[in-house]
C-alpha cells in the first residue's frame, strides 16, 4: 500500500543525492561544465580546457606564436574581451587568463 509518508521519504532520500551527486552537472552541457569548473577554481584550469572553452563560445584561433594563443571574438567589443591570449605553463593556463575569459563569456551572455 501506498503511503504518503513513504512518498516523503523517497522525495528527501531523492534530494539529498541530487544535493550529494552534483544535480547541476547532469543537467549541463559539456562547455557549461567547463564554465563552472573554470569559475569555481582558475586555478586549475587545464591550457586545452581553456581552449576548448573559448572556441564553443566563438572564439576563433588566430595566430600562435611559441606557448601562446591568441583568439579573437568578433561579436565583442576590443574592451570587453574581443582578444583572448591564453599561454600554456606546464599544461595549465595562467589563472588571470582564465579570470578574463570568464568575464568575457558573462558579458557575451548578455
Amino acid at each position: 500500500m501506498f503511503d504518503i509518508k513513504d512518498a516523503g521519504n523517497f522525495l528527501l532520500r531523492q534530494v539529498r543525492r541530487d544535493v550529494r551527486v552534483g544535480f547541476y552537472k547532469r543537467n549541463m552541457s559539456g562547455r557549461d561544465k567547463l564554465l563552472v569548473r573554470a569559475t569555481n577554481s582558475p586555478n586549475n584550469c587545464s591550457f586545452d580546457d581553456i581552449c576548448e572553452l573559448a572556441e564553443s563560445f566563438g572564439w576563433v584561433l588566430r595566430r600562435q606564436s611559441g606557448s601562446h594563443r591568441i583568439y579573437e571574438n568578433p561579436l565583442l567589443n576590443i574592451l570587453d574581451g574581443r582578444m583572448q591570449n591564453f599561454q600554456n605553463v606546464h599544461g595549465k593556463a595562467k589563472p588571470y587568463q582564465v579570470r578574463q575569459l570568464v568575464k568575457a563569456i558573462k558579458l557575451l551572455k548578455k
